[in-house]
């Protein structure tokens, strides 16, 4: 799981940038397609796979991770009135912790 917070970490800091050159959209889009590669990898692992595989296949999930929330984050405050950012922003961890409980059920 270390590669896929690594990765995440730094894709962070990616789309922060990717964000202020072009928009939220460009590291959304991105980070889905990374998502799309890094299941693909996963779905094929068997119990005769190579570590470096796994890790490989983890550490494009984290790419996808640090793009996808950054962007949607920023996505979110482009389109919430400031009166309404602190309830938007709560809202969207609610239900991202929601998410990932049921999807790890």
């Amino acid at each position: 799981m270390l590669p896929l917070l690594g990765f995440g970490v730094v894709a962070t800091q990616v789309a922060v940038r990717l964000i202020a050159r072009f928009s939220y959209r460009v590291p959304i889009v991105s980070g889905y397609l990374f998502l799309i590669a890094g299941s693909l990898l996963l779905a094929f692992v068997q119990h005769s796979t190579p570590l470096a595989v796994i890790l490989l296949a983890l550490s494009i999930l984290g790419i996808s991770n640090g793009l996808t929330n950054m962007g949607l984050q920023s996505a979110l405050y482009a389109h919430a009135g400031p009166q309404q950012t602190g309830m938007a922003s709560g809202l969207f961890l609610t239900f991202r912790s929601l998410g990932s409980i049921f999807s790890t059920a």
